[in-house]
């Protein structure tokens, strides 16, 4: 399950981190927007994670990749939901992969968001947002 979207981290003094909690703020310094996102720069958050203590079983990327991509998908439906806003509407495809991220509970709450945002114009959204109620899955 990826890490939460908005971190509340209370006094360092008193609590440990967890490790995503620091890979997510290398990430952001890293690559600040999802666009950035490159081996390379991958390889620069890899190097960083283990010189600070991070990576210490060597599966740096079977851990970090799904939380990765949970951080691009958020962003990607984040862009989805502004240019809702264009005259065009969004993307056809845009609701049905909205609605396969909630099933498969991946970026949840920005999938969610753009259902949500795009319900009144968009009428396949509202009819996705109905199957995904009566699924249980929001």
């Amino acid at each position: 399950m990826p890490p939460p979207e908005r971190v509340t981290v209370g006094d360092e003094e008193s609590e440990e981190r967890p490790d995503w909690v620091d890979v997510r703020i290398l990430l952001r310094e890293l690559m600040p927007q999802p666009r950035t996102v490159t081996r390379e720069r991958m390889a620069e958050v890899r190097r960083e994670a283990a010189r600070m203590g991070l990576e210490t079983d060597g599966d740096f990327a079977g851990r970090w990749t799904t939380r990765i991509g949970a951080w691009l998908a958020g962003k990607m439906f984040c862009w989805l939901r502004a240019a809702r806003r264009e005259p065009v509407g969004p993307a056809p495809w845009a609701v049905d992969l909205a609605e396969q991220y909630v099933l498969r509970t991946f970026a949840v709450e920005d999938a969610e968001r753009f259902l949500f945002d795009a319900a009144d114009v968009v009428p396949r959204s509202a009819a996705a947002l109905e199957r995904l109620k009566k699924a249980g899955a929001i």
